[in-house]
């Protein structure tokens, strides 16, 4: 069953299960949802294989809402000696 984030401050994909900040203490398992709730979401690492992820763990919506506001970065790691996406 997906998992309903509520962001309670800025956070950041190596945070989950952090209840202070994604509001529950619950993994990831697949189709989970994030409302940043005026806070700033960062994905910092590969949501599938980094921390705090597995191979069914895609996203399900992500929602901002215009009236709390809140952004989202993603990060793309680059192999700077070839040029190349990692």
């Amino acid at each position: 069953m997906a998992t309903a984030y509520t962001l309670a401050a800025n956070a950041t994909l190596r945070d989950i299960g952090n209840a202070s900040i994604w509001g529950v203490a619950t993994a990831r398992t697949g189709s989970d949802t994030i409302n940043t709730n005026g806070f700033n979401f960062t994905q910092d690492q590969d949501s599938r294989y980094g921390l705090g992820g597995n191979t069914s763990a895609t996203w399900g919506s992500l929602t901002i809402l215009a009236t709390k506001g809140g952004k989202t970065t993603w990060f793309v790691e680059v192999d700077v000696q070839r040029g190349n996406i990692a």
